[in-house]
């Protein structure tokens, strides 16, 4: 039997360092993600937060495409294509070609690693722009195997080996069903918000494109953080083009209800079942359970043996999907950390089940890790982030928009001052819409059955006029972050 406390229940935080068919054992899927699986898509740029689960769907379709025999799969992150070196050009063309350069040698690295021949940076001559117009309509593995050819020495040097090598490649090649995808991910990693990072990025968006639709046999899958690529379009008209080519990762409550439960099946299935209830425990839960329905969905029963099947919270009760999903903002991520720590704080007393005690005792450090979390996420708009955020500290949960605006004011006419994508003048409505866009809070539709909570991403339209800036709503700092600021009634 196992046990709660074990560290492989929520498997790796980081997809990264996953292993592969662990990862695949209990990915979630849906619906939304089938345009970045299909293999009819040339293109698809992945967008979210961090810590949505952007290397987790780079890495789960790497493992389904490594299983045809027809893919070449080059799954690599953004440092692997960025110069080690300052490189400061002038135009939008010159950053293309050099993106151009560097996505053609990671290919010839891939060719050279699979025909068994050795050969280092200084030995790969970069591709020529007359070369790469060229390429153009043709299939570009072939025209890189044709170019790598003309490197290897006469055919009296080469291996047998080798030589078998080459003709397999270009009997591969040559079939309509051959294809090379390129993964890219966290090629925003070390993005810095300046005039020639955004350039330098969005050209590579522009490349993305460019080589998808004018190169045979080579698809592209990579991601971006959302607030990244809203930095980069405002000075890149051509990144239009590319929002075709776009989805956005969300999670809902059921979602990350199924995601925990995907984790706990495979964690199952792998390490052993887990410990099952005994004694007044066992008696506790079904009492609870006689006072709900009998006929739950399967992935919510498997949740009962890690969680009850409902906590206390504010003046009713919620199930631990919601819960969790609230306290995690929708972030798996950030949902795993909260369900790991909450079950390290039990181990103490061998704890079967994670309580609502287990939850609340965790939720300071908890708490203070998100607050670091966000503020190093949007640093690259606003190094003022953690100044702002202070300013609700040993403060009110709730506000109007008028209390807003208004305590937001008063922190300027003391000397507060904030730069926010290299600008510090700033309107009180500004910079409220600011902490709402980096989801410091939500707005909140009061109801007499229950609230309504909404993210900026749900409603961009807020705090944006002055005429109309709330829709009747107030704004509720977000839950995750209440506990590190001491703020009043941090459940609710």
């Amino acid at each position: 039997m196992s046990n709660i406390f074990d560290r492989r229940l929520w498997g790796n935080e980081a997809a990264d360092d996953e292993n592969p068919e662990v990862l695949n054992s209990y990915f979630l899927s849906n619906v939304d993600f089938e345009p970045f699986f299909s293999h009819s898509e040339s293109l698809m740029i992945t967008r979210a937060r961090k810590g949505m689960g952007k290397s987790a769907l780079i890495n789960e379709f790497a493992y389904r495409l490594s299983k045809s025999k027809h893919n070449i799969v080059i799954n690599i992150k953004g440092s692997d294509l960025i110069a080690q070196q300052p490189v400061n050009y002038l135009t939008p063309d010159e950053h293309i070609h050099d993106w151009m350069q560097r996505i053609c040698l990671v290919i010839n690295r891939e060719i050279g690693s699979r025909i068994d021949f050795a050969f280092n940076d200084d030995e790969i001559l970069l591709v020529e722009s007359s070369e790469i117009a060229g390429y153009k309509r043709r299939n570009l593995f072939g025209s890189l195997l044709s170019r790598l050819k003309l490197k290897i020495p006469s055919a009296e040097l080469i291996s047998p080996k080798l030589q078998e090598d080459i003709k397999i490649l270009e009997r591969i090649t040559s079939s309509e069903k051959f294809n090379i995808w390129l993964l890219v991910d966290d090629i925003d990693a070390t993005f810095i918000n300046t005039e020639q990072e955004r350039l330098r990025l969005s050209t590579f968006f522009s490349t993305c494109r460019e080589i998808a639709s004018s190169y045979k046999g080579v698809k592209i899958r990579t991601t971006i953080r959302t607030d990244v690529w809203a930095s980069i379009r405002k000075d890149d008209e051509s990144l239009d083009k590319a929002e075709q080519y776009t989805i956005d990762l969300t999670w809902t409550k059921t979602d990350i209800g199924k995601l925990l439960s995907r984790r706990i099946h495979s964690f199952e299935k792998r390490v052993g079942d887990l410990k099952p209830l005994t004694g007044n425990a066992l008696q506790k839960y079904l009492l609870a359970m006689s006072e709900l329905t009998i006929s739950r969905p399967l992935w919510e029963k498997q949740l009962d043996k890690v969680f009850w099947h409902v906590y206390p919270w504010g003046t009713g009760y919620r199930p631990p999907s919601s819960l969790i999903h609230m306290l995690g903002a929708g972030r798996p991520r950030w949902v795993l950390q909260l369900c790991r720590m909450a079950a390290q704080s039990g181990k103490s007393n061998a704890a079967k089940r994670i309580t609502i005690g287990m939850m609340t005792q965790v939720l300071p450090k908890y708490s203070s890790i998100r607050l670091d979390d966000i503020c190093r996420e949007h640093n690259h708009q606003c190094p003022n982030l953690p100044e702002m955020i202070n300013l609700f500290s040993n403060n009110n949960s709730s506000y109007t928009t008028e209390e807003l605006l208004a305590h937001i004011d008063v922190a300027l006419q003391k000397g507060l001052r904030v730069t926010i994508d290299g600008t510090d003048r700033y309107t009180p409505l500004e910079l409220a819409r600011f902490l709402f866009q980096v989801n410091f809070y939500q707005a909140q539709r009061p109801s007499e059955n229950e609230n309504q909570y909404y993210t900026f991403d749900e409603k961009p339209e807020l705090l944006k006029y002055e005429s109309n800036p709330d829709d009747g709503m107030q704004w509720t700092i977000h839950p995750a972050f209440r506990a590190a600021l001491n703020i009043k009634h941090v459940v609710n």
